[in-house]
This record gives structure tokens, C-alpha cells and sequence, in this order.
């Protein structure tokens, strides 16, 4: 096969993983105003399974999937479009953050605990009592994952340019 000098893999997968009343919900809030989206953000365990998956799994697969294919460029670069709710300091679950931060311990296995982890107390119903996100929690939770697997691979493959990024707000469907 031939050894191209460029390749460039960009995974943009985003799932809103919530039933919104899009004429009262104006922006993203922080845990502390979780009350005020009451009414208006709807988080089901459906819907946060499907985010995870989007989010994660599918950004997962697709890198994956293209690896073997930049493993032949001299330049290969991955992007994973993840956000700045992916950020640790927005779980308050000191085990599930060790877990994520940690580049030298961080295994596929470790993230996907984690996920199983926060799917399940999403399902019972113990996301604040287990330090979990309040507000937009899969989508804060799979990004989180995003950004330790980008983490994780950049680790396996240091001869790329691996990377995960916040692109802004921008009106897109999701939005």
C-alpha cells in the first residue's frame, strides 16, 4: 500500500441525548441551576445510553476503524470534536475523575467502566448522590470519556497529532 504523507481523521459525532422544550431552553447551565431546567430538559436513561454510544463509542469506532490506514501516513492526525462541558471538573465523582486523569493507569476498559458505571447510577437514579453531572450528565459524561480516550490513544501512538478540541457554539441541529 502506499505511504501517503498526510491523513487526517476528524470525528464529529454529538448526540443532544435530551427531549428539550426548545421555546424555553436557551443555553446550557451550570449543576447549581439545575432547578431551573425543571421544566424545560428532560433526561432520559434512553436517551443517555444513546448519547454514550454517539458520543463515545461511535467516535471510538470510527478512530478505530481508520488506524491501520494512518498508521501508513507521515503525518496522520485525529480530532475528536468533543466540548467544554468534557471537562473533569464538571464530574464531581472523585473515583470516576481518578479513573479519567490518569494517562498512565488509563486503559479502553477503565472509560468504558466508567460509562457503565454512570449509565447505571443514570438508571437508579443516583447521579447527584454519586457525584455525577445534573445537567446535560451524558453529554458532559461521554465527552469526558472523549477526551481520555484521545488521551489514551495520542499515549499509543505518540508518531501522531492527536488531539480533542472544543469548537465553540454554532447553530447546528443539536443546538
Amino acid at each position: 500500500m502506499e505511504n501517503y504523507k498526510s491523513r487526517t481523521v476528524v470525528n464529529n459525532a454529538g448526540d443532544g441525548g435530551l427531549v428539550i422544550n426548545c421555546e424555553a431552553y436557551t443555553a446550557f447551565v451550570i449543576d447549581e441551576n439545575a432547578h431551573l431546567l425543571k421544566d424545560i430538559l428532560k433526561q432520559t436513561y434512553e436517551k443517555a445510553e444513546e448519547w454514550v454510544k454517539t458520543n463515545y463509542y461511535r467516535t471510538k469506532g470510527v478512530t478505530e476503524a481508520f488506524l491501520p490506514l494512518l498508521q501508513l501516513s507521515q503525518s496522520a492526525r485525529i480530532v475528536n470534536i468533543s466540548s467544554f462541558h468534557g471537562q473533569l471538573k464538571f464530574i464531581n465523582n472523585e473515583r470516576a475523575k481518578a479513573l479519567l486523569e490518569n494517562v498512565n493507569g488509563l486503559t479502553e476498559e477503565k472509560i468504558n467502566e466508567v460509562l457503565q458505571w454512570f449509565l447505571r447510577d443514570f438508571n437508579e437514579q443516583k447521579l447527584e448522590a454519586n457525584g455525577w453531572p445534573k445537567t446535560v450528565s451524558a453529554y458532559k459524561a461521554s465527552k469526558a470519556a472523549v477526551n481520555a480516550y484521545t488521551k489514551l490513544i495520542a499515549k499509543r501512538f505518540p508518531q501522531h497529532h492527536i488531539n480533542s478540541i472544543h469548537p465553540g457554539r454554532f447553530k447546528t441541529e443539536m443546538t
